[in-house]
């Protein structure tokens, strides 16, 4: 009976763990400052993500898709952000690399943590 109990006492704690980091990560708000279009080098976008949760991400992973003013998906851009703690705000410098002198806007898409 006591296996029992502590496999169950387990199981629920590796749930809740999962769940708590899930809900976490949907508390990290990104925001786009200034966006620098240098043509045929690239488009850099800086911004900053606030982790509002209690949890700490060791890696995240910003992502930008980037648009013609035809509204085609020409790429991304993208930045690591190797410590983003909770609590914390960090700046970013998104980048894609490429011909950029096609790309009319890039809106934020979503941050992949870890």
């Amino acid at each position: 009976m006591k296996k029992l109990i502590c496999i169950m006492l387990l199981l629920s704690l590796t749930a809740c763990k999962n769940e708590t980091l899930e809900e976490a990560s949907k508390l990290i708000k990104c925001t786009t400052i200034q966006t620098i279009n240098n043509g045929e080098y690239g488009y850099k976008i800086n911004g900053s993500c606030t982790n509002n949760s209690k949890t700490d991400f060791e890696n995240a992973e910003v992502i930008y898709e980037c648009y013609d003013n035809n509204n085609n998906n020409l790429g991304t851009a993208v930045d690591f952000i190797e410590d983003l703690s909770a609590r914390k705000t960090v700046e970013f410098e998104a980048t894609f690399f490429g011909d950029a002198s096609n790309i009319k806007e890039c809106k934020f898409s979503e941050i992949y943590t870890s």
